[in-house]
């Protein structure tokens, strides 16, 4: 079953990295207000405080949410310059 995986990970990885250069390349950063309003919405759908989400959504774990964050910008970035032929 690992064997048979593999391939798609591997690719899914390959992806997430030209995202991630992508995201570099174009200066895509994650305002403060973004940062807050995404906390909202994850304290809102874990029906948390959203102090908790903070304490629990800061140092690495924080960092990592915003670089998912700018590589779903670059993604958009991506398809809204796409051109259907």
């Amino acid at each position: 079953m690992l064997e048979d995986l593999k391939p798609q990970a591997l690719e899914s990885i390959k992806v997430r990295l030209v995202m991630e250069k992508v995201a570099e390349a174009e200066n895509i950063e994650i305002s403060d207000e973004e940062t807050e309003e995404e906390l909202k919405k994850m304290a809102d759908s874990y029906k948390m405080e959203l102090d908790e989400v903070k304490k629990l959504m800061s140092g690495p774990a924080l960092d990592s949410m915003k670089q998912d964050m700018a590589v779903q910008k670059a993604i958009t970035l991506i398809t809204d310059a796409a051109v259907e032929e």
